[in-house]
């Protein structure tokens, strides 16, 4: 009798390392649910009025609140990352609630444009992802043509007319905020630091 060869899946380490991910995705979770019902109540934006902190030189008057746009394909890893940034975005903003962090939407780019189970955890547009290929609409082998293809779908989409604020922030799913960036772009020019 003949036995199949064990495939990766079935190492000791995938099992150890999925299970890891999982309890910090939950946890993660439990913790946005926390931030959405503690802080930051529906309908409010997370920060005070300026009248309600003084004069129109306050910090809060002198705001360039910026909308961040995350990136995100469909996956366990992505929506971990996902999650992890939408926490520590709503954490930054309950802490500095005179900060330019504006609101918060993720551009999940899937195929078919199929949503995901985050969906009511964490502000989400859907794009449809590349297929693959070499045709106009394909990816030619390289994935991260989902991000600049996802941008170009938001672009043309109507869902830019409903953002607040003058300004995006454009961040990935690896990218994680520590301290709410100032920003230093004006109408004129862009700024990357």
């Amino acid at each position: 009798e003949q036995r199949a060869a064990p495939s990766v899946a079935d190492t000791p380490l995938l099992h150890s390392v999925g299970r890891h991910i999982k309890q910090l995705s939950d946890v993660a979770s439990k913790q946005v649910q926390h931030l959405s019902k503690g802080i930051l109540k529906a309908g409010s934006v997370g920060r005070p009025d300026a009248l309600q902190v003084g004069a129109a030189n306050s910090q809060c008057a002198q705001r360039k609140p910026y909308h961040i746009m995350l990136t995100a394909a469909a996956g366990v890893y992505q929506e971990w990352q996902s999650r992890i940034a939408y926490y520590h975005f709503k954490k930054l903003k309950a802490a500095n609630p005179c900060s330019d962090l504006g609101g918060f939407t993720r551009v999940l780019s899937t195929p078919g444009a199929q949503p995901d189970g985050l969906m009511s955890e964490i502000p989400t547009v859907l794009t449809a992802q590349l297929r693959n290929g070499g045709c106009d609409e394909c990816d030619h082998g390289f994935v991260v043509m989902n991000r600049p293809w996802s941008f170009k779908q938001l672009v043309e989409s109507s869902h830019l007319r409903s953002v607040e604020e003058s300004y995006l922030f454009l961040m990935e799913t690896d990218h994680l905020l520590l301290r709410p960036p100032k920003n230093r772009a004006t109408a004129e020019r862009c700024d990357a630091r």
